[in-house]
């Protein structure tokens, strides 16, 4: 890593390359996470509905 006077940058090719496989792996999981999370809203919502008869 190496300062930028106002962050820390990646200092090598190969640091910038980890970053970004990281990034991917957030963002697959973030979407993973709203993918459950949205089935979970409707079963959720199903229960309420039932429950309310």
């Amino acid at each position: 890593m190496v300062d930028d006077g106002e962050f820390l940058a990646p200092g090598c090719e190969d640091l910038i390359a980890e970053f970004e496989r990281e990034r991917r792996r957030i963002d697959t999981q973030i979407t993973e996470l709203n993918d459950v999370r949205s089935a979970l809203t409707g079963i959720i919502s199903a229960g309420k509905a039932f429950a309310d008869r």
